[in-house]
C-alpha cells in the first residue's frame, strides 16, 4: 500500500536573511503506518538530500572540479555532466574507492583510464 505525505518548507537564505515563499513538496512511500510518524518521514527526506549533495555534488566538484568548468552555452553544459556522472557511474561499479587519487593517476597516464574500460 502506498502513502502520500507533504512538506512545506520555507528556505532561509544565509547571507542576507531572505526569506523566500515557501514551497510544498509532495512524496510517496510504501513504509508500513507504524513507520510514518511525521519526524521519521522527515529524517528520510533530510538523508537522502544530504547524501545527494555529499554523495554526488561534492564529488563532482572535488574530483572532476566541475564548478570550475566555463563552459555556459548550448546543450554542452548538459553533455558535460552527463559524461560526468558516467565516468563516476563506471569508476563506483568497477570497485574505485579513493575517486580523487584514481582521476589524478588518469591526468598524469591516461592508459589508466584506457585499460580500466577495456577490462
Amino acid at each position: 500500500m502506498r502513502r502520500l505525505f507533504r512538506i512545506r518548507r520555507e528556505a532561509v537564505y544565509k547571507n542576507d536573511g531572505r526569506q523566500r515563499k515557501p514551497e510544498t513538496a509532495y512524496f510517496v512511500t510504501s513504509l508500513p503506518p507504524h513507520k510514518c510518524a511525521p519526524l521519521y518521514l522527515l529524517q528520510i527526506v533530510r538523508g537522502y538530500w544530504g547524501a545527494v549533495e555529499n554523495g554526488m555534488h561534492w564529488v563532482r566538484d572535488a574530483v572532476l572540479r566541475e564548478d570550475a568548468c566555463r563552459v555556459r552555452k548550448g546543450a554542452l553544459p548538459r553533455v558535460l555532466a552527463a559524461l560526468t556522472k558516467m565516468t563516476l557511474t563506471i569508476l563506483r561499479l568497477a570497485g574505485v574507492s579513493d575517486l580523487k587519487r584514481t582521476m589524478r593517476s588518469f591526468y598524469r597516464k591516461g592508459s589508466r583510464a584506457v585499460k580500466l574500460l577495456l577490462g
